[in-house]
Parts: structure tokens; sequence; C-alpha cells
């Protein structure tokens, strides 16, 4: 009978502590919740992406047959993006050149305005949101891929990518200036004067960088990784004989440099 209750102590003991533990946990969620304006932020678009995604997975909307075009446009040197869920690939070629992978009703498009290629995507009703066609991007893809030719220079690459991933690979470019909500951004064997990557949860990679220009990079909640060592929440780098600056703000996407 001792036994019984002695065991009964520490079972109850026990439980008393995990009570204790979890207020706290739960206490210091709130307070960083409460006194971090990107930590809440956070929170907060984590819970809208969730609950969007438990309202529209019964209900896809009508997207029509799956279609592949390829499109030749005029010379371009800027291009600009006003994406909510399309994969952007970027590289070299023999000519300027577009290829897009849609639907019917779910469509990508790319048209040359005084220089500038400018590219979109476009749905039934609203991208996000209840029943939002933007959020069914885990079924289906839609693609663009640019291609430019390998002496051409382009000026700048401007604007969003929601949900898409967005690559760039063997380019000269003087400045990017991207922000994405969860879409990863990729850069390899590029030559960039000027870069402002922005995103929530968005993973951001460079190959072939260079050490020898300016660095900012800042995250709330994930890896820094620059030439092989780690970095939390922020590295700088200052090269007083460089004006080029790779700038990365992420909340909770890794950055890898190398």
């Amino acid at each position: 009978m001792k036994k019984f209750i002695k065991n009964s102590v520490i079972v109850i003991a026990i439980g008393l502590c995990l009570i204790v533990i979890g207020g706290v946990i739960h206490h210091h969620d709130e307070h960083a919740i409460q006194h971090s304006p990107r930590i809440a932020k956070h929170f907060k678009n984590r819970h809208i992406r969730t609950a969007n995604i438990e309202q529209t997975s019964t209900k896809k909307p009508k997207l029509g047959a799956q279609r592949k075009r390829t499109v030749s446009t005029a010379k371009f040197d800027k291009i600009k993006l006003n994406l909510a869920a399309t994969d952007v690939d970027i590289h070299r070629g023999d000519k300027y050149q577009v290829k897009v992978t849609d639907f019917e009703n779910v469509t990508v498009s790319a048209k040359v305005k005084q220089g500038t290629l400018e590219i979109s995507d476009h749905g039934p009703g609203r991208p996000f949101g209840k029943h939002g066609w933007a959020n069914q991007g885990f079924d289906y893809a839609l693609k663009i891929e640019v291609t430019v030719p390998t002496n051409a220079i382009l000026s700048t690459i401007t604007g969003k990518d929601n949900a898409g991933d967005f690559s760039l690979q063997g380019l000269q470019l003087q400045k990017l200036n991207l922000k994405t909500d969860v879409g990863d951004c990729k850069l390899s064997d590029s030559q960039l004067q000027d870069l402002n990557f922005k995103t929530d949860t968005g993973d951001f990679t460079m190959h072939q960088a260079s050490k020898k220009v300016n660095y900012q990079l800042g995250a709330v909640d994930c890896d820094i990784n620059f030439f092989g060592k780690q970095y939390d929440n922020k590295f700088n780098q200052k090269i007083v004989e460089s004006n080029s600056l790779i700038k990365v703000e992420s909340d909770c996407g890794d950055i890898l440099i190398n």
C-alpha cells in the first residue's frame, strides 16, 4: 500500500511538472509573438496558409486542359514579374524565347512592352483565400522558361512570385529585386551587381557567388550558411572597394551562399 501511494505521488508530481513546463513554453511563445512583429507575422502567415489548404483541398477550381506553348519574343533587357504561383526559370540560350506550361482556365501570360518582358498569371476568382486557384499549387504546376542570348546583359528583374520558385542561371544581370511568400530563389553561375530578395518561408540559394562584394543577410528562424560557415540571425560583410550589394531578408527560410 505504501509502495502504491509512493508511486502515485511520483506520477502526480511528474504530471504537475509537465503542466508547469508547458505553461512556461506557451507563455514564452506568446511573449515572443507580442514583442516581435516578424515572428507574429510568421505565425499569422503559417495559420492562414494552413487554413487555406484545409478549405480548398476538397474543392478544386476547374483548370481545363493542360497546355504547353512556345512564344518567341522581341528583344528585352528588363523583366517584370507579377505572379501568384508560377515557377520561373531564366537561363542562357540561343535567342530570346519564352516557353509556358499552363491550363485553359489558369494561364500564364508573357509580353514585351518597351523593352520589358512582363509576366503574370491569372485564374478564376482570387488566387488565394477560400477556394483560391493558387492554393492548388501542390497538385499542378504553372511554369515559364525564359531564355536569353549568351552575350546579352539584363538591366533589371523586379516583382513578386508569392508561391512559385525562381531560378536564374548563367546570366549577367545588373539588379534583381524579388519578393516571395513561400517561393524559393536559386541563383547559379550568374553575375549580379545588386540583389534584394525578401521572403517569408522561401529558401535562398546562390552558387558560384563572389566573396568580393557586400552582403547583408538576415534571418529570424532559419540557417545562414556563408561559404561553409554557419551564422545565427544575421551576417554582414562590408567590402570598401565594392559597390555591389547582395541583400537577403528571410523569416523562416534557409540562406545558402557558396
